[in-house]
């Protein structure tokens, strides 16, 4: 391996930090902190001056505007935090056109899976076990739950950062 590649290297590895820090956080206090998506922004040019294959950067950054606008939408419709809007935008810039599709399926795959860790532990044990327990209501809709639907966005940047490093 060249020293341009090992440095490339480094820099996906960098650039897991803040997806695992921006995942954790979100399980912790339902917020994404700022920092994660400035550092993957600042990240970014230095993945792009050293892959060893040219990112076409005027198409990642279509991608980056068309997955701002879409995510941007669902915040609108109060389904997605400030925060998440921004992990998206940040990572389908990473992703590019070559892998947005694959972000968004492993994004999409991992939050149905997070989905049913919440309801199943969170809400059909307890009320199956519990029937009257807990606040009012909680028996009659138990997807109302908030998800931190961080922690699907940073498994889909995590998995793009890996074929990044291919």
């Amino acid at each position: 391996m060249t020293d341009h590649n090992l440095i490339h290297t480094g820099i996906l590895l960098l650039a897991a930090v803040p997806f695992g820090y921006a995942a954790i956080s979100d399980i912790r206090r339902y917020t994404i902190p700022n920092i994660c998506t400035l550092a993957l922004c600042a990240l970014y040019p230095f993945h792009f001056w050293l892959a060893p294959e040219a990112a076409p950067l005027m198409a990642s950054l279509l991608v980056m505007s068309v997955a701002f606008a879409v995510s941007f939408a669902f915040h609108a419709l109060k389904r997605l935090g400030g925060g998440d809007v921004k992990l998206i935008t940040v990572a389908a810039l990473w992703a590019g056109p070559a892998l947005v599709g694959d972000f968004v399926i492993v994004m999409a795959l991992a939050g149905g899976l997070l989905s049913l860790i919440y309801i199943s532990h969170f809400y059909i044990a307890p009320v199956l076990g519990f029937d009257h327990a807990g606040p009012s209501g909680i028996q009659d809709n138990p997807l109302t739950t908030k998800l931190p639907y961080g922690v699907a966005i940073a498994v889909g940047g995590l998995v793009t950062l890996m074929q990044l490093a291919h």
